[in-house]
C-alpha cells in the first residue's frame, strides 16, 4: 500500500525523475568542422523523381495535360548547410553536368564535391578528369586560376541509409 501511495504522489514523483543524458555526437569530418567560404565543400545529390503536367494544344486547338518527370539537383554547403536547388529534366550525367556548370557560374568554384557515388556522379567525375587532361582546358583553368576539385564519395551503410 505504501508503494502504491508513493507511486501516485506528485511530490514523490519529483524525486524519482532521472535527468536525460545528451546523446553522444560523432566526430565531424574535417571539411565540415573548418570554417571556410560558403560552398567550398559542396555535397551533391538528386531528389526526385517528381511528376508534373504541362498543358499542350492538340490539332483542334484544345489543351490537354501531358505528364512528365523531373528531378532536382541538390547542392548543400558542408559547413553552413546552405542549399541551392536546380530543376533537371532527367537524372542523366549530361543534365547533371549542365546543372553543375550553372552552379559553378553562380557560386565560387568548390574545393571539394561530396556525393553518394551514383552512376551520374561517377560519370561526371570521369568528365572532370577528361577536362583536366585536355591541354586547352588546362590553359583556361590556369588563366582563370580555377582550383581543381576533388570528388569525395560517401560510403553509406544500410544502417545509415535507414536513418535518413
Amino acid at each position: 500500500m505504501v508503494k502504491k501511495v508513493a507511486h501516485h504522489c506528485n511530490r514523490c514523483k519529483q524525486y524519482r525523475i532521472k535527468k536525460l543524458k545528451a546523446p553522444a555526437t560523432g566526430v565531424l569530418p574535417e571539411f565540415r568542422a573548418n570554417l571556410t567560404s560558403p560552398f567550398a565543400a559542396t555535397e551533391m545529390d538528386f531528389a526526385g523523381s517528381m511528376l508534373y503536367k504541362v498543358l499542350q494544344p492538340n490539332s483542334k486547338g484544345k489543351y490537354y495535360p501531358v505528364p512528365g518527370k523531373c528531378y532536382i539537383a541538390l547542392y548543400t554547403c558542408a559547413t553552413t548547410r546552405a542549399v541551392q536547388l536546380k530543376l533537371c529534366r532527367d537524372a542523366t550525367a549530361h543534365e547533371f553536368q549542365l546543372a553543375l556548370k550553372e552552379f559553378v557560374a553562380r557560386r565560387d568554384k568548390p574545393l571539394m564535391f561530396i556525393s553518394d557515388n551514383t552512376r551520374t556522379f561517377q560519370a561526371t567525375k570521369r568528365w572532370l578528369d577528361l577536362i583536366q587532361e585536355d591541354q586547352d582546358a588546362l590553359n583556361y583553368i590556369d588563366e582563370e586560376k580555377i582550383v581543381t576539385c576533388r570528388m569525395k564519395y560517401l560510403q553509406r551503410t544500410r544502417h545509415q541509409l535507414r536513418k535518413h
